[in-house]
């Protein structure tokens, strides 16, 4: 179930927030970006207090996002438009040697929390018969209400 409630909200969050055409992240691209995060934020409360020679794997996961987000910033830098997007806000308010790490922060705070909430949402609603109805039907009642029938 976490499998499936990360993979459903990682790509689409990640692209609106940073924007596709900044990304450039093929699909399978995508699914590594999730992956490394994933991996990131399991371990980040050790990651931001030790060394990075004790939690490579965690080091090796930072400085790749890193580098794609560097990348992301370059894009928007280049652009010279008038902010739009939140990211575009963020680096336009802050130093550019540390805007990649600023970058990742956004990234980390609008994933770190959404993901697992999600999960222990479904799994509340999935385990529990008389939530299930009550949001089956919810859902039922909308779709009658979109659709007019």
């Amino acid at each position: 179930l976490m499998q499936f409630v990360r993979s459903s909200m990682f790509p689409p969050v990640v692209e609106e927030l940073f924007g596709k055409d900044n990304l450039l992240l093929t699909k399978d691209e995508m699914l590594n970006a999730q992956n490394k995060f994933a991996k990131y934020d399991a371990d980040f409360e050790y990651g931001v207090e030790l060394p990075a020679i004790f939690l490579r794997e965690w080091s090796d996961c930072k400085k790749w996002l890193l580098n794609i987000l560097s990348g992301v910033v370059g894009r928007i830098e280049d652009r010279k438009s008038p902010p739009e997007r939140l990211v575009e806000h963020l680096i336009s308010a802050v130093d550019h040697p540390n805007a990649s790490g600023y970058s990742l922060l956004l990234l980390w705070a609008s994933q770190a929390n959404a993901i697992p909430i999600s999960f222990w949402t479904l799994a509340y609603i999935l385990s529990n018969p008389n939530v299930l109805a009550k949001v089956r039907q919810e859902l039922q009642d909308w779709s009658l209400d979109l659709t007019g029938e």
